[in-house]
């Protein structure tokens, strides 16, 4: 969506989105982030490598645990999912005229379209039965991995963007934990054989979505992705309990 057009924007700390005296952060935090991306190998893996090549076949067959590989991926998805549940109250007051967050999550459902999503999901909302049927490990890893690797994309940006603001170190910890997620995904991949796709570059995200001088814009951009990335977190949650459930 674009930024122009589609809601109307919220009041912001008791201001409407027309008000000129709307702060707006220093031209540095405007920019785009720089370095290695984190979320590229997080695990540092030899990509050559698999965890099959680091077996002997002459003497044992190898056999990844899936019960444990699930499940590993299933604890730190939930710790991820706490802690970005956490503020959800504190994220609205912060941003927005009011503290009713189920409110907010109603009246502010667009998308970024640019973000992906899988099964028409909403927050608190459980996946359809017939698309997790549809899911194989196969299929699952590679998938939640390259999706979490745009989440990736646009929560650095948003931490970017809010250097020197109260919420900064809220938004580190959930790129954090979502980094732990990653390389909990990658380190599956890599122990079952499975190939990732390649790699999301920050180039999916634009500059239409990256440099919002208008701040009530802005925060309506951090919405769509931490609502979003919570939706992610849950379908993750459920698509591997229910593989773990079905092995």
């Amino acid at each position: 969506m674009s930024f122009s057009t589609g809601e109307c924007a919220p009041t912001t700390n008791g201001r409407t989105s027309d008000d000129s005296s709307d702060e707006s952060p220093t031209p540095a935090s405007l920019g785009v982030p720089s370095g290695h991306p984190r979320w590229i190998n997080p695990c540092g893996i030899d990509e050559s490598m698999t965890a099959m090549d680091t077996v002997d076949f002459t003497t044992q067959p190898y056999v990844p645990d899936l019960p444990a590989v699930l499940d590993t991926i299933i604890q730190q998805t939930n710790l991820a999912l706490d802690n970005a549940l956490d503020f959800r109250v504190e994220f609205v007051t912060h941003n927005f005229d009011h503290s009713d967050f189920d409110s907010h999550a109603r009246n502010f459902q667009h998308r970024l379209e640019w973000l992906p999503l899988p099964a028409n999901k909403k927050l608190g909302e459980q996946t359809s039965e017939q698309h997790l049927q549809d899911s194989t490990l196969q299929t699952a890893l590679p998938e939640a991995y390259e999706m979490l690797q745009y989440y990736a994309v646009a929560l650095e940006q948003v931490v970017h963007n809010l250097k020197g603001d109260p919420l900064e170190s809220r938004f580190r910890a959930i790129e954090n934990h979502l980094r732990s997620v990653l390389a909990e995904v990658q380190s599956a991949m890599t122990e079952c054989g499975i190939k990732q796709r390649p790699d999301v570059q920050r180039t999916v995200m634009t500059d239409e979505h990256r440099i919002i001088e208008h701040t009530t814009y802005r925060r309506l951009r951090d919405w769509y992705i931490y609502r979003d990335y919570m939706i992610l977190l849950e379908y993750i949650k459920e698509q591997f309990t229910y593989l773990k459930e079905h092995l």
